[in-house]
């Protein structure tokens, strides 16, 4: 399944399907499975605050005919803005990471007016780790997640993502974005750190770690 057909909800994917569409996995999965019969049906904004209030990791799955209508009337609920980053990969094959607000994370942010995708990606890489050697690859997809920003409005952060080298070389990170840590990691090393991990940065690196991490 592309990154872009997930939507992470605090540690919840989002999906909109088809009934022909879902897996058997998914089927067996009944109590997050919605059938709505029509848009107008949902309210989006208890689904929204239901979906929030989760804790753990969940598959919330609205099943339609027309799911691309019912995606769209959940993104209308959240102001959209777009990001970009990078899975940046040394010789050794490590990752590397920051630590942000206590969590595993890959360095992104917010693409600025006038400015490319791939632009982005290097700038942030370069702000958050100070990483000043870069070479950019090619885009491993997109990812959309949600957080409520300091007035508490909904946002859905769309993110490019691309597939990055890099030598190994020092890394400072930008500690008045939050950043405690820049640091090269192999992604199975991880778990033995008492650090979590978002689900949809598991996603990214499952998706572009290219040694079958």
């Amino acid at each position: 399944m592309p990154l872009s057909e997930r939507i992470y909800l605090n540690q919840s994917r989002v999906l909109f399907r088809r009934e022909e569409d879902l897996t058997e996995l998914e089927r067996n999965q009944t109590e997050l499975i919605w059938r709505p019969a029509s848009i107008s049906d949902v309210d989006w904004d208890a689904v929204i605050d239901f979906l929030e209030s989760l804790k753990g990791s969940h598959n919330a799955i609205f099943v339609s005919p027309k799911p691309k209508g019912l995606r769209k009337a959940f993104f209308d609920r959240f102001e959209l803005i777009e990001a970009a980053g990078g899975l940046v990969i040394n010789e050794r094959g490590e990752i590397l990471f920051i630590i942000r607000h206590g969590k595993w994370d890959l360095p992104k942010g917010h693409i600025e007016d006038g400015e490319s995708k791939r632009i982005a990606a290097i700038r942030e890489i370069y702000e958050e780790t100070g990483l000043t050697t870069l070479h950019l690859q090619h885009k491993i997809g997109c990812t959309f997640h949600t957080y409520k920003n300091k007035v508490r409005k909904r946002i859905l952060k769309k993110s490019h993502w691309y597939f990055c080298t890099a030598p190994t070389m020092y890394l400072e990170p930008q500690e008045e974005e939050g950043i405690q840590q820049a640091l090269w990691r192999r992604p199975e090393l991880c778990h033995l750190e008492s650090y979590g991990i978002y689900r949809n940065i598991q996603d990214v690196i499952e998706q572009g770690y290219p040694f079958g991490g």
